[in-house]
């Protein structure tokens, strides 16, 4: 996970990638593959999408229903 410094900027952090995720996810949710498929086109690679889910989930702005393997907005 990239976070914003002196080094890094904030285009090229993880956090620029939390609202294009975030976007992404529809109100009836959708599986992880197609997540994924559909963020390729817009961040620059499958580690970027999987940081930005993983920040998403850690602030509960995401949740995983495991038996389904659906993400829905919270």
């Amino acid at each position: 996970m990239l976070l914003p410094s002196k080094l890094v900027p904030f285009a090229e952090s993880t956090l620029a990638d939390l609202v294009p995720v975030l976007s992404l996810i529809p109100e009836e949710g959708v599986s992880v593959i197609d997540l994924c498929l559909r963020c390729l086109s817009g961040i620059k690679s499958p580690e970027a999408v999987i940081d930005a889910l993983t920040v998403l989930f850690a602030i509960g702005a995401v949740k995983l229903d495991e038996t389904k393997e659906v993400i829905h907005r919270a």
